[in-house]
């Protein structure tokens, strides 16, 4: 019999249903972006290459000429989730997708908004974290922000709401990605 949030018989009810999540199986393409996004990238940092070195030195004449190697480095990601409400599917699908990336080793830090992304949560954070402290902590991944957008747009005009290029300038390297419909 179902049964209210109150335990009660009185309308609205709750059914409960047994969490299905185990038997979500992930695409191929699942594992194609994966793939992609565990590729490294640029570092700033560079490291002096002896062997180099010693022969452009040789090559010289014995004026020292250095040879530096540029580095790599793991792409990290931050992804900010939009979850609305308690049961809100589409934050569950887009977190499993986080979450399948991150098992294939993705390197991605995953928080979660209510419509405005300048105050989120995780597990961590659960008393929530200002945008601005997310761009001091992870300034150097690419954001990547799961919502439909519309709360970043202004109503009245086709354009971005006056607060949202502030909020994001940290990241050179950011998405929006959105629920296909």
């Amino acid at each position: 019999q179902a049964k209210n949030a109150k335990g009660g018989n009185i309308a609205p009810f709750n059914i409960s249903f047994p969490s299905q999540e185990a038997n979500i199986e992930a695409v191929q393409e699942v594992y194609e972006v994966a793939n992609a996004r565990r590729q490294r990238q640029s570092s700033d940092a560079v490291k002096l290459n002896m062997v180099q070195t010693i022969r452009k030195t040789i090559q010289a004449g014995g004026i020292v000429t250095l040879c530096y190697d540029q580095q790599s480095q793991s792409t990290e990601y931050l992804a900010l989730i939009d979850h609305t409400c308690r049961n809100d599917h589409r934050a569950r699908f887009f977190e499993n997708w986080i979450d399948t990336l991150s098992r294939e080793n993705v390197l991605i830090e995953k928080f979660f908004f209510r419509q405005d992304p300048r105050i989120c949560w995780n597990n961590a954070h659960p008393d929530g974290i200002a945008i601005e402290e997310l761009a001091r902590l992870y300034p150097k991944h690419r954001l990547v922000v799961l919502d439909d957008g519309d709360y970043l747009l202004n109503p009245l005009r086709p354009q971005l709401k006056d607060w949202v290029l502030a909020a994001f300038e940290t990241w050179n390297r950011r998405a929006l990605v959105t629920p296909a419909e």
